[in-house]
C-alpha cells in the first residue's frame, strides 16, 4: 500500500515533511515500499509457496485519542529522531495538523481511519 492511500499515513507524512523536513518524513514512506499486489504475489511465489490467495481488505481502524497517539506512534518509527529534535512548538503543529485533517473520520468523537491491507493465505 502506498502511504498516499491511507488518510492517516498520508496526512502524517505530509505534515512531518512540511514542518520538520522531507528527510524525516522519508522514514515512514519507506515502510510502504512494497505495496504492489503483483510484486507481492511474485515474491511469495518465488519463495516456493503455492495455492496463493490474496485479498484486499479495507478496515476502519479505531484509534485512541489522536493528541496522545500521534506522538507515541511517531516515537516507534524511523521519524522519531527528527521529530524529537524539532522544537516542541513544531511537534505540536504536526500533531494539530494531523488531527484537523482527520476530523472527517470521527465517529461519535473517536477516530476511525480507513486502512487498506493485503491479506494473504498460502501453503
Amino acid at each position: 500500500m502506498c502511504y498516499r492511500k491511507s488518510p492517516y499515513f498520508y496526512t502524517l507524512v505530509e505534515a512531518i515533511a512540511r514542518h520538520i523536513g522531507p528527510e524525516t518524513a522519508a522514514g515512514l514512506q519507506s515502510a510502504f515500499a512494497l505495496s504492489d499486489a503483483d510484486e507481492i504475489y511474485g515474491l511469495i511465489e518465488a519463495a516456493g509457496f503455492e495455492q496463493i490467495e490474496m485479498m484486499v481488505r479495507w478496515l476502519d481502524l479505531p484509534l485512541p485519542n489522536l493528541a496522545e497517539f500521534i506522538p507515541r506512534h511517531i516515537s516507534a518509527t524511523p521519524m522519531a529522531t527528527g521529530f524529537n529534535r524539532a522544537d516542541p512548538v513544531i511537534q505540536q503543529q504536526v500533531v494539530q495538523e494531523v488531527i484537523e485533517q482527520l476530523s472527517e473520520y470521527l465517529t461519535n468523537g473517536r477516530p476511525e481511519i480507513p486502512f487498506k491491507s493485503h491479506m494473504i493465505r498460502c501453503k
